[in-house]
């Protein structure tokens, strides 16, 4: 396998070439792309690289934005990024390798080559294909990893460990229903080094990333921790703030994310699984073929690799990646023979999955759409101009306008309001919690939020009232419950 991916490295190299800025020899594609992401970025919603590719060849690269660093450094093509869970799909390609050689069956049990491994009934194709049932072994450090630093270094073997000291047991008998699993990838990481004999990190290296020259493609390490010219995760305010928001310290889990990478070595990761240069074209055909589960539902996941349709319907062999600010997006859409890449690093930017329409429509000739700013920033304007009753007057006819001129996400709205907290404007944040509430009435999070700002105002009656509603909303919530009875001295 490896002699293969040597041969196709050149090729590689050459058709996949990314530039440090826009090409200079536009065609209309390459101008509309641009235009398009230029008003993105100023709409406060595209920070980030884009790439689209067709059979080895690139049809459009470039960036928007800064690296998130101190100096605000702009983002170029060869900016390197946190790809999230699309790193999954380099550790599904190593087991899938070993399996082409014939050294592991999709269907041996996990146990039986990671001694030690708690779950005997667990099989390799049910830790790749999300089925197995595995608990998610983060939970155990979520206080930590929400407080932004854990209490000592956290590494694979560490987390993994935590499955076999704690009894965890299986969420639901292996092989009987989907439920994606961070663990499970970590897992098969573990799996490829007690086979290979080598850390997983330099087997990535030296069997995937330098045969394909993807130099700019490596796995965050404890020893390989400075990334060359990477881009760093931010958090960005409609209120003028803006918030370090990248990686948290001492914390080192391998197989379910951690690589860094660049749109042109993601492309030409792309163009290798196609065209069989890295592992054979039977196998990577089953790999991404959706399974049957005996329910009779199709899972949206083959073998590492996402299924899911594009938001325009286009079939879609995706992987995408969400950690910290920073979002990715690798898309291969097969009936239109496209490669559509995205890597972002600004934490209010949640539009990876809906721009993979939008760039194929570019990518093909379509005239680029307009672009909707979210609410949130046109609000911080209104509240210094206006009462809380005229600022809900023009959200309320925002909200009912068709078409609407702007997006009203719950997200932007929620973190608004906190900044608001942050900024020790109580009653201003309760306005937009109020007008988080008209828009997702629903939402039992809307009403928490709401509480928590008039708490901040001293109205203890009106935050109780909003948490009942919440509770009401989802009374499964032990959050919720306990913030109740926080605020009722546990009387309610």
């Amino acid at each position: 396998m490896c002699n293969t991916l040597a041969r196709g490295a050149a090729l590689l190299i050459a058709s996949l070439t990314t530039a440090a800025a826009w090409a200079a020899d536009e065609t209309p594609t390459t101008q509309a792309f641009r235009t398009y992401l230029d008003h993105c970025h100023a709409a406060h919603v595209c920070n980030g690289a884009y790439l689209a590719a067709r059979g080895g060849k690139t049809i459009f690269v470039g960036a928007v934005g800064d690296a998130g660093d101190a100096a605000r450094t702009p983002l170029t093509a060869d900016s390197a990024f946190d790809i999230g869970s699309v790193s999954k799909e380099f550790t599904a390609a190593t087991v899938l390798r070993l399996v082409d050689d014939h050294r592991l069956a999709l269907d041996d049990a996990v146990a039986s080559h990671l001694p030690g491994f708690p779950y005997p009934d667990i099989t390799v194709r049910q830790l790749l294909s999300h089925s197995s049932g595995i608990p998610e072994v983060l939970d155990h450090y979520g206080m930590q990893l929400d407080a932004g630093r854990p209490s000592e270094p956290i590494t694979t073997r560490d987390a993994v460990a935590v499955l076999a000291e704690e009894h965890k047991p299986l969420r639901f008998t292996p092989g009987t229903r989907f439920e994606y699993s961070n663990t499970g990838y970590i897992v098969l990481s573990l799996l490829v080094e007690q086979m290979t004999g080598q850390p997983f990190a330099a087997y990535l290296k030296t069997t995937l990333f330098d045969p394909l020259g993807m130099d700019h493609t490596r796995l965050r390490t404890p020893t390989d921790d400075a990334i060359p010219n990477r881009a760093y995760g931010f958090q960005e305010s409609p209120l003028g703030d803006r918030r370090a928001y990248d990686q948290i310290p001492d914390f080192f889990v391998q197989g379910a994310g951690g690589v860094y990478s660049t749109v042109g070595d993601l492309a030409r990761w792309q163009h290798a699984l196609n065209t069989g240069r890295v592992i054979s074209s039977a196998l990577y055909a089953q790999a991404t073929t959706p399974a049957t589960l005996p329910n009779g539902k199709v899972s949206p996941e083959g073998l590492g690799f996402g299924l899911r349709p594009d938001t325009a319907g286009h079939a879609r062999i995706q992987h995408g990646g969400d950690w910290r600010a920073f979002k990715a997006d690798l898309s291969y859409l097969p009936d239109e023979h496209l490669t559509l890449v995205q890597l972002t690093n600004n934490a209010q930017d949640d539009s990876v999955d809906d721009h993979v329409a939008v760039l194929a429509a570019l990518a093909m000739g379509q005239p680029a759409p307009s672009v909707q700013p979210s609410i949130a920033w046109a609000l911080p304007d209104r509240l210094g101009k206006g009462d809380a009753a005229s600022v809900a007057t023009w959200f309320d006819r925002e909200l009912a306008a068709a078409p609407r001129r702007y997006v009203i996400d719950d997200r932007d709205l929620n973190q608004l309001g906190y900044d608001l907290l942050r900024h020790k404007r109580p009653a201003d944040a309760v306005t937009v919690f109020d007008l988080l509430t008209r828009a997702y009435p629903g939402k039992a999070n809307s009403y928490d939020s709401l509480a928590d700002g008039y708490e901040a105002l001293g109205k203890r009656e009106d935050a109780i009232a909003a948490m009942r509603k919440a509770v009401s909303l989802d009374p499964a919530s032990i959050r919720y419950q306990r913030h109740l009875a926080t605020l009722t001295d546990g009387k309610d």
